[in-house]
């Protein structure tokens, strides 16, 4: 007999000869297996190519043959039909290849994923005192995926200021700041939480005005005149200013009357206070608040706020040492933007909804003041603070920022509010619906924050 061995077959014919008798192919079998490469070391979700050679007993390579993958421990790694080997916990488990009954093993480890950094939010939080913020931690692998099933704890640097739970629930206690901590696996991330008093306000006020004395465009009822110190300088202009019934607009309900402005084009009309309170001393501060509400039509599309500064010291005697930009969009939005010498710093809130803002130049130096602003709506939540007020076509913030303003005596010493005839804004209220702007409880005090409107606050 002679045997032939082609391609793992082997070809018999019969011993006598006979080169036409009939021909019986037998398929070689396999003697073993190997698996290459011989392990396998996986992350979580990494994955690895395994492959599968057959031999017969002479050690020829057996092709085309059926391999069936199998992993040991499922839960530590798993295994294609091809080979393909993924890790899906830390931990040992084995790969076997089997090829017609015959198996050989590979080993696969899954290592631990190592926690390179950790993300925290949100960034420079702020929360009202008596009320609380959910911060949250995620941890990063060094390509930046998520680490989960890891324990983060929490710190406060000042639980006097603020205490911060197991599940990362910060309450506000005093007003201050303090450092926020997440740490995991020993890697850690920080932010400064500040804790503001929305509430505290009763401070004594220099000036106010709530526009009570009457309602109407006289100049008594737009100035407010019946006050011991009321609005000293007025410029009306084709009846834009009008003292008009709070009912319906969102403000306060102790706030019965408010100052409309009414939009006509580039006709301005405002009114004004000026040199009714001396000037901060140094090392003294000068608050503002001041409840607003701006009606644009959306049809009127986007508006622009580089012509329009509706509050402000005193137009054109104050050029560019502070001012609030207003803009209005088509989507129900406004810009607000707090207009500083070196910068604009933009924040978007809405149409159509009451506003109180509350600015304040502090701790006068020989250079000039800090300026700090935050924004409540009626429910008295913040929406608004240096942190989150963006400088215009960048990413850093107000706070961020921090610039020391220089107010001349004349400008620190005076507030405008109305409509200065904002370039951009020629067709507003003149060749489309009617436009309003809305304004009271305005008041200034040199001894702290104002807080909310309070009846009978004039000084």
């Amino acid at each position: 007999m002679v045997v032939l061995a082609i391609a793992g077959l082997l070809c018999l014919s019969s011993c006598k000869g006979d080169s036409n008798a009939p021909q019986r192919l037998v398929e070689a079998l396999v003697a073993r297996v190997n698996v290459v490469p011989p392990s396998a070391n996986l992350t979580r979700g990494g994955t690895a190519q395994l492959n599968a050679e057959a031999r017969d007993a002479s050690g020829t390579v057996l092709f085309g043959r059926p391999v069936i993958w199998t992993s040991m421990d499922t839960t530590i790694a798993q295994v294609s039909l091809s080979g393909v080997v993924m890790g899906i916990a830390p931990g040992h488990t084995t790969i076997r290849a089997t090829v017609q009954g015959i198996s050989a093993d590979a080993a696969a480890d899954v290592a631990p994923i190592v926690v390179s950094r950790v993300d925290l939010a949100p960034q420079l939080p702020l929360v009202l005192l008596g009320t609380t913020t959910q911060f949250t931690a995620t941890p990063r692998d060094a390509s930046g995926g998520t680490v989960t099933g890891r324990t983060v704890t929490w710190s406060s640097s000042n639980t006097n200021v603020a205490t911060v739970s197991a599940s990362g629930v910060a309450n506000g206690l005093a007003a201050g700041t303090t450092t926020i901590t997440a740490t995991c696996d020993g890697v850690s991330a920080s932010t400064t939480l500040t804790v503001m008093d929305g509430q505290s306000g009763g401070a004594a006020v220099v000036f106010a005005s709530d526009f009570t004395t009457a309602l109407g465009n006289s100049q008594a009822a737009v100035t407010d005149a019946s006050k011991a110190i009321h609005w000293n300088d007025w410029h009306p202009d084709t009846d834009q200013l009008y003292v008009v019934s709070a009912a319906g607009l969102g403000f306060p309900s102790s706030i019965t009357n408010v100052l409309r402005t009414r939009y006509m084009g580039v006709n301005s009309a405002d009114v004004k206070t000026l040199n009714q309170w001396p000037e901060p001393a140094i090392g003294q501060s000068q608050y503002y608040r001041i409840y607003y509400r701006l009606d644009i039509p959306n049809s009127y599309g986007n508006v622009p706020s580089p012509g329009h500064h509706p509050i402000e010291p005193v137009p054109g005697a104050c050029p560019y040492e502070w001012e609030f930009r207003i803009g209005s969009n088509a989507d129900g939005t406004m810009d607000f933007k707090v207009s500083l010498p070196g910068a604009d710093y933009n924040l978007r809130v809405n149409k159509f909804q009451t506003y109180r803002y509350e600015w304040a130049f502090k701790n006068r130096t020989a250079s000039g003041y800090k300026f700090e602003i935050r924004v409540f709506d009626m429910n008295n939540n913040i929406v608004g603070w240096n942190g989150n007020f963006i400088r215009v076509n960048t990413t850093r913030t107000l706070a961020a920022d921090d610039p020391t303003v220089s107010v001349s005596t004349a400008c620190i010493r005076a507030l405008t509010i109305g409509s200065n005839g904002p370039t951009g804004w020629e067709s507003v209220g003149v060749a489309g619906p009617d436009a309003f702007s809305y304004v009271s409880g305005v008041a200034i005090s040199q001894a702290g924050w104002i807080g909310p409107y309070v009846p009978g606050e004039h000084p």
